[in-house]
């Protein structure tokens, strides 16, 4: 996949208000974290991954009105399942 000009390295319009992007690479920063945990590290820290993954559903909200429709399926690394 060859990364969209000004976007945030996927194929697709480019992410246009600046505090958005700039918000969408902290939260992934933020969300690495959970990535290299253990199921039972995920338990221990639920109320962080839950915080997480809230941070994630007003940035997927935000992208949809800035975008004017965008259709977003978030696998939460916390819950190991799908979230909507």
């Amino acid at each position: 996949m060859r990364p969209y000009p000004g976007g945030c390295g996927t194929k697709g319009p480019p992410i246009r208000v600046p505090q958005t992007k700039a918000e969408i690479l902290r939260w992934n920063d933020d969300y690495r974290t959970a990535v290299s945990m253990d199921l039972a590290e995920r338990k221990a820290t639920a109320e962080l991954m839950d915080a997480l993954d809230d941070r994630r559903l007003h940035l997927a909200s935000r992208i949809a009105d800035e975008l004017g429709q965008a259709k977003v399926r978030y696998y939460s690394e916390g819950l190991l399942a799908y979230r909507s």
